[in-house]
């Protein structure tokens, strides 16, 4: 179980380090478009056995939209 854990931990840190490239570059395209507001939306969501964690995305909409 604990090898499973760090193997886990250990892929999820490759994997944002290989393409933090590209969300970096994601990144920099949503604040050129959307300039109002932060480029990353953030919110709180119940996740397994009912305990709260804070789910992070790229926006996807204008933050004043009419």
């Amino acid at each position: 179980m604990i090898a499973k854990y760090l193997f886990d931990r250990i892929m999820a840190f490759v994997g944002l380090v290989v393409l933090s490239p590209i969300l970096f570059v994601v990144w920099i395209l949503i604040r050129i478009k959307m300039p109002d507001g932060p480029a990353v939306f953030t919110q709180k969501r119940v996740g397994k056995g009912g305990r709260l964690f804070t789910m992070y995305k790229f926006r996807s909409m204008s933050a004043h939209h009419s």
